[in-house]
């Protein structure tokens, strides 16, 4: 036999096509993401950094309630950041998506965002990870700004 060594970043993209669908059947996703896009509270011309931005709803539904905020969202499966594009081109929404990890190089224009959101990715990560990203979202943030974390 001849054994094959499989990185979770492969297993994960795998599952990709399936993660709307599972995140729809396992969680209350209409309740929670509601109350997510009712807290943030999206105004015109706030910059919106999304840490782990996945296929892009909760950017649609952010977007929808307030289309004159800048949202952008970043995420390391590209997969997941080609179905975000189509999902925000097919919805009319401007938000935008890059491939990356968040705290490894600036995301978009540099700016610092008015608010970070980081939904569904924390519980995902191993401990270092969550306080390395934790400490990069606070550090990013503008004098003020707020961080929404849901998990």
């Amino acid at each position: 036999r001849r054994w094959r060594t499989v990185s979770v970043e492969s297993i994960f993209a795998a599952l990709t096509p399936f993660y709307d669908r599972a995140i729809a059947g396992l969680t209350r996703e209409t309740v929670w993401r509601a109350r997510l896009v009712e807290r943030i509270g999206a105004r015109p011309g706030e910059a919106i950094l999304d840490i782990g931005s996945g296929t892009g709803s909760l950017a649609i539904a952010v977007t929808a309630a307030e289309p004159g905020c800048i949202y952008r969202g970043i995420d390391p499966d590209e997969a997941a950041v080609a179905i975000a594009r189509q999902k925000a081109t097919a919805a009319g929404s401007m938000a935008t998506f890059e491939v990356g990890r968040f705290g490894e190089r600036p995301v978009g224009d540099g700016e610092r965002p008015d608010k970070i959101v980081c939904s569904l990715v924390l519980h995902q990560v191993p401990l270092a990870e969550k306080r390395r990203l934790l400490a990069a979202m606070l550090d990013a943030l503008k004098p003020g700004g707020e961080l929404f974390i849901a998990v």
